[in-house]
């Protein structure tokens, strides 16, 4: 069997799989997780700082504008009690 053959099977294996896999989500009753990080919060502003040549470099921090105080917070931090998905401002 040539190498291009035994890769379209895994490729057909691979999508039955994930058609299942969507059934079975579907029937449960369950969504896939989504992340609870704070960059994909959407009251998470990133921190940039400037690398020079009018380049900006994303840092692994930022802050939450969610209530009355911001808190400052790691890019990667989780679990925060005001996280909502949405797209970062």
């Amino acid at each position: 069997m040539q190498l291009s053959q035994s890769v379209s099977i895994l490729e057909q294996e691979n999508n039955r799989l994930n058609q299942e896999n969507a059934e079975l989500r579907r029937l449960l009753g369950t969504e896939p997780s989504k992340p609870k990080d704070c960059q994909s919060c959407k009251f998470f502003l990133q921190h940039y700082i400037y690398g020079g040549g009018n380049i900006y470099v994303k840092i692994d921090a930022g802050h939450c504008v969610c209530g009355k105080r911001t808190k400052d917070r790691k890019a990667s931090d989780k679990n925060c009690q005001y996280f909502e998905l949405g797209k970062a401002r």
